[in-house]
């Protein structure tokens, strides 16, 4: 997926508060912080320590991200961008940037700002 994109995937690493080492790949971090609307993209190295895998306990007890809601710069570079990745965008006029979050709970689905 990035080879396409012209990105160089990065290493990189934190340590967690019980010391454990997580170590991933990411790329196109740079444009995103640039146009927040566009994504990077992330490979963790093990799998199992990806966070979205991990036990956690919170009160709204999330279990995934339902949409995002943003408003791209330019909407076929974010396109293009994306290519065949199944992303649950949801594309709104306003100004460009990322709006609110949609995250599936046993309630429904929880709205961030």
């Amino acid at each position: 997926m990035t080879r396409e994109r012209g990105l160089t995937p990065e290493s990189r690493s934190r340590l967690r508060p019980d010391g454990t080492l997580l170590t991933w790949k990411a790329a196109g971090l740079s444009l995103s912080l640039v146009e927040g609307w566009l994504p990077f993209f992330m490979q963790w190295d093990n799998p199992s320590y990806y966070p979205g895998n991990l036990p956690v306990q919170h009160a709204m007890e999330p279990q995934g991200i339902a949409w995002l809601e943003i408003t791209p710069r330019d909407p076929q570079r974010l396109k293009k961008w994306l290519g065949t990745a199944q992303v649950p965008l949801r594309l709104v006029d306003s100004a460009p940037g990322i709006h609110h979050v949609g995250l599936f709970t046993p309630r429904g689905i929880v709205v961030l700002p």
